[in-house]
């Protein structure tokens, strides 16, 4: 099961964690803003760029609303080893 995080408590952890935008494109066009501190990651390309996290960080991952997307990213980093959460309801609960 996806462990999530909810915006406030997000805002509470800082710089502890590295959080992770995987919106995919057309998402992230129509709604351009980032959560600070957030980098933009390719959702349908997990396996490229996963090699390049720290394993050491816990990770929050978002996608537009907190849906299948970044559910599914998620589920692939844990399954890497990863200490990883979803932001519930997304960018969209964040920034509401």
């Amino acid at each position: 099961m996806t462990r999530l995080v909810k915006p406030a408590a997000l805002k509470e952890l800082g710089s502890s964690v590295d959080i992770l935008d995987v919106r995919r494109e057309a998402d992230f066009r129509a709604a351009p803003g980032m959560i600070p501190g957030a980098r933009k990651q390719d959702p349908e390309a997990v396996e490229q760029w996963l090699p390049g996290l720290d394993r050491k960080r816990p990770l929050v991952v978002y996608c537009a609303r907190g849906g299948s997307v970044s559910r599914g990213v998620a589920e692939k980093l844990a399954a890497a080893g990863l200490d990883v959460a979803v932001l519930e309801g997304g960018i969209a609960g964040f920034q509401g």
